[in-house]
C-alpha cells in the first residue's frame, strides 16, 4: 500500500489534521569547559565558557535578529577572562549590520558586555580592561 494523495489527512481522532500543529520549541544552555592548555571555546547562542590553565580563545557566534527564527538568546558566558592570556574572537555574522562590537564595563568593574546594537553577545568576567581593538572579528568561526 502507497501514499497516493495525503490531501485532506487524517489522524486516528478522525479530525482533518492538515494544519500545522501548535508546536512550542526551546533553547538550552550549554556549559563548556576547557580544563588545562591552551583552548579553542567557541559558543553558539550562548553558553557558559571556562577556559581553565593556558592562553585560551573564546569564540562568540550569536544568531540575531532574522536570523535567530525568531528566537532570543541569551549573551555568551565567559566565567574566567585573563586578558594577559586569553583572546576573544566574534563571528562578523553575529554583529548587526553597519555596527562594530561595543564594550560596557559593568558597574562592580569587575567584567563587561560585549554588545551590538541593543544585544548583549557575550558577559565577560575579567573583561573590564577590554577594547573592541582586542576582539577578533573573522568571517566565520566553522
Amino acid at each position: 500500500m502507497g501514499l497516493k494523495d495525503v490531501t485532506g489527512a487524517r489522524c486516528g481522532n478522525g479530525e482533518d489534521d492538515t494544519q500545522a500543529p501548535n508546536v512550542e520549541q526551546t533553547t538550552h544552555r550549554d556549559t563548556l569547559y576547557g580544563g588545562y592548555g591552551d583552548d579553542l571555546i567557541t559558543a553558539l547562542n550562548g553558553a557558559d565558557m571556562t577556559g581553565g590553565a593556558g592562553e585560551d580563545t573564546f569564540g562568540i557566534d550569536v544568531l540575531t535578529r532574522d536570523w535567530a527564527y525568531g528566537f532570543e538568546f541569551e549573551a555568551a558566558l565567559n566565567t574566567d577572562f585573563d586578558p594577559d592570556e586569553d583572546s576573544i574572537l566574534i563571528d562578523e555574522g553575529s554583529l548587526l549590520p553597519g555596527t562594530t562590537p561595543q564594550i560596557v564595563v559593568w558597574d562592580d568593574g569587575t567584567g563587561c558586555d560585549i554588545m551590538t546594537g541593543d544585544i548583549v553577545l557575550a558577559r565577560v568576567t575579567g573583561g573590564q580592561g577590554l577594547t573592541t581593538a582586542d576582539i577578533g572579528r573573522p568571517p566565520s568561526l566553522y
